[in-house]
């Protein structure tokens, strides 16, 4: 109470001196009776400060609080709205406009304009959606995008991102759609604006304040440097509505924040107010009332004082925080199961943990080191070698082995380059023993090839069977026939054509069924599908077989394990006829023509595409959903691993698996490869 008599007391003295100010009189009257018109320029889209609204209506804080102005002064506003604040400056000091709103302050402007008191004021957030929030540690651990206002470039106090790639939007609305469409996974940008328009869009409960103060960002108004009178009429009204608690109320009536901070800045922001206004009335008050300000400014300063020590030991409660942090960290690394290997950009082996001394069989030595030195970093480094500190990113994933047979072993390797001040300074090797993972793919890998390899078989020993009988007969004839020379000559055709024939598909399915170690090679996708139908041919009952090959472009090559993907092209080759078989069974009457399994092999852009499209019974979209998870299977016998393991496989050779399908009709799987030698 003591304090707003005060206040009330220097707010009467104040009126009495600024009524007899004569500068005031030039703008509430030009002298013939008329409202004077200032013109007020402003960038139209800094919602919720200053901008238009859906009628094209100038709106806003800072437009409520000049209407406020020129109403009490007699004055007459004639907005300029514009989309670039460069333009606003630009009619200030070209004489088009009399006043901006919204101007930053603390920016370096034309030394021809002079900035008011400020106005507002706010914070640099960062806002993140809720389910990056979630994740732990640093946002460096990913790669993201940041989405900044141009008006934020000049914040010093940016946090260091890491690997976060920013784009500079011009204004609050442009930020928040990224945010939303999916552009940006990170907003850092002014507090009030970002809210405003979260809300507009009714999706605010969907983003986190992952930093709520980056920076403090004040605004204020401009008017030309020799306008004095339009300046000292400003900051006195911005001094009166403060201390008479309208700035506040149109505030609030904008922006809505209760926070605990906030109630202080309000608080500190009404005794600021207060103190211009006494400021401005001293040469008539000073003696009056010197000794009550004198204790009531110490009153304020204790108290302000008791909150600087309240905010010192928040912030070292927060260096402690960041001590447990990195002492988390250091925990993590040390104790990981997988090897954590940091070297410099010399190679030389910096940090190294438990694990990765065991997988390397290093000792404390180790420090120091080339990594080089190690043959198990060797050959994941060293084709890299003269790019791994180059500008760009750079991320290694592969799997190796070394060694053979029982002694052979497995590892995953992944190396992250390390930045230091904005400049690569060291990568970050992380490898990892999967050799138990591996041979258990294996033995899947194999269980899957032989129930496919039993399907085979029974056709093929049909097949054999065949020819056989032919030769027999041929040999029994031989005896009676000898002499015959059309008989022999027909003998000599015949034979060796039909023992060429069992050789064949005997030499196909040893190829197919013995063990084989990873190998990548360089072969024509053409002549693995002629295989693989040659191989399965036995199986096709009652289903014809076209293959369709874009021959005009020459051989179709790629670049991967040729025998794994032999397993994934007789796999779905088997699937689609054993679909088709199953349709015939079931409705023989409707399909009493053939069916027919459509092979074909295009090129597009430098992917090559396999597909086959057969006429079976076709699959659902949850079953299309949930074919290629492991152990999912319609069939009465099936496992459910051969989908699996053929998206595995087909990934693991950098190509990629579509299914398209539609009950009754058809089902066609395509498998998507790179052409050997496309850019």
């Amino acid at each position: 109470m003591k304090l707003h008599f005060v206040f009330a007391v220097l707010f009467c003295l104040s009126v009495i001196v600024l009524g007899s100010a004569a500068p005031l009189a030039v703008y509430a009257d030009s002298g013939g009776g008329e409202a004077r018109t200032v013109r007020v320029a402003f960038q139209s889209d800094q919602a919720p400060y200053q901008f238009l609204d859906a009628n094209g209506v100038p709106a806003g804080i800072n437009i409520e609080i000049f209407n406020y102005i020129a109403k009490r002064n007699g004055l007459k506003p004639e907005y300029l709205p514009s989309g670039r604040f460069e333009d606003c400056i630009s009619a200030l000091t070209s004489g088009e406009a009399d006043v901006i709103l919204g101007v930053i302050n603390n920016r370096s402007y034309s030394q021809n304009i002079w900035l008011t008191s400020e106005t507002l004021s706010s914070s640099v957030c960062m806002i993140v959606p809720n389910e990056l929030s979630a994740k732990n540690g640093s946002l460096q651990a990913d790669n993201y995008t940041a989405v900044l206002q141009y008006s934020m470039l000049n914040s010093y106090q940016l946090p260091n991102l890491g690997k976060v790639k920013f784009q500079i939007v011009g204004n609050p609305k442009r930020m928040v759609d990224a945010l939303t469409e999916g552009e940006a996974q990170i907003a850092i940008g002014d507090k009030n604006c970002l809210d405003y328009q979260l809300n507009a869009l009714g999706v605010s409960s969907r983003y986190y304040i992952y930093r709520d103060h980056i920076d403090t960002i004040s605004y204020c108004m401009a008017v030309a440097e020799d306008d004095f009178s339009m300046n000292y009429l400003l900051n006195n009204e911005l001094a009166l509505m403060k201390s008479e608690g309208i700035y506040e109320s149109i505030r609030s009536s904008w922006i809505e924040d209760s926070s605990e901070s906030s109630r202080k800045l309000k608080r500190l922001s009404r005794i600021i107010a207060a103190a211009a206004i006494a400021l401005s009335a001293a040469a008539v008050v000073y003696t009056f009332v010197n000794n009550r300000i004198r204790k009531l400014l110490k009153k304020e300063i204790d108290e302000k004082t008791k909150d600087l020590h309240d905010i010192n030991l928040e912030l070292e409660k927060q260096v402690l925080m960041l001590r447990d942090e990195s002492d988390l960290v250091n925990r993590i690394v040390k104790y990981s199961p997988a090897g954590m290997i940091l070297f410099d950009r010399d190679f030389k082996i910096d940090l190294i943990n438990n694990s990765g001394k065991e997988i390397l069989n290093a000792g404390d030595d180790a420090l120091g080191q080339s990594i080089f030195d190690f043959e198990l970093l060797r050959p994941v480094i060293e084709p890299f070698r003269d790019r791994i500190f180059d500008n760009d990113q750079l991320i290694i994933n592969k799997v190796m082995s070394f060694g053979y047979g029982s002694n052979q072993k497995s590892f995953r390797y992944s190396v992250h380059r390390i930045f230091q001040f904005g400049a690569p300074s060291g990568a970050l090797v992380m490898i990892e023993d999967i050799t138990k993972e591996e041979k258990e793919k294996q033995e899947l890998i194999n269980r899957e090839k032989q129930t496919v390899l039993s399907r085979i078989v029974a056709g093929i020993a049909h097949e054999i069977k065949n020819p056989l009988m032919s030769i027999r007969m041929y040999a029994q004839m031989v005896g009676s026939m000898g002499n015959d020379e059309e008989f022999m000559k027909s003998f000599s055709e015949f034979v060796p054509r039909e023992t060429d024939r069992i050789n064949s598909l005997i030499e196909n399915l040893i190829n197919y069924a013995k063990p084989s170690v990873p190998h990548v090679t360089v072969f024509d996708a053409a002549e693995l599908i002629r295989d693989c139908l040659y191989l399965t041919g036995s199986m096709k009952k009652h289903i014809q077989t076209e293959f369709i090959c874009d021959g005009d472009k020459g051989p179709l090559l790629i670049r991967a394990d040729r025998t794994q993907l032999q397993q994934v092209v007789v796999n779905v080759i088997v699937n689609a006829l054993e679909s088709m078989d199953e349709k015939l069974k079931q409705s023989p009457k409707e399909n009493e023509e053939c069916l027919l399994l459509s092979v074909s092999l295009t090129e597009a852009d430098g992917t090559v595409l396999m597909s086959f499209t057969d006429q079976g019974e076709g699959m659902t979209p949850e079953q299309i959903k949930d074919c290629t998870e492991p152990f999912y299977t319609t069939k009465e016998n099936g496992t459910g691993l051969g989908l699996a393991l053929s998206k595995q496989l087909i990934e693991e050779n950098n190509g990629y698996l579509q299914i398209e399908s539609e009950p009754g009709k058809y089902t066609r799987i395509s498998l998507c490869f790179k052409l050997e030698g496309a850019s």
